[in-house]
């Protein structure tokens, strides 16, 4: 069993920001986006805001109040 590292939220948050945010968004200007894309890229980046704010799927917490305890904005703007 692996241990679990304690990092600070703002700690997670940045490394979220710094890592996840480039590798989820590469790319999203010049490839088409397709429904099943965005839906892909919103779970990964809701899967990761979820495990820094110690929440699980059983929890059944909403991803809007996930996002206002995180202060997070969406990663994708759709229009």
């Amino acid at each position: 069993m692996v241990p679990k590292l304690e990092l600070s939220t703002t700690a997670s948050l940045s490394g979220f920001i710094l890592l996840f945010v480039p590798i989820l968004t590469y790319g999203h200007e010049s490839r088409v986006m397709t429904e099943r894309v965005i839906s892909q890229v919103q779970a990964a980046e809701m899967a990761v805001l979820q495990r820094i704010h110690d929440v699980t799927l059983r929890d059944k917490v909403c991803s809007c109040e996930i996002r206002a305890a995180l202060n997070g904005k969406p990663l994708l703007r759709i229009e």
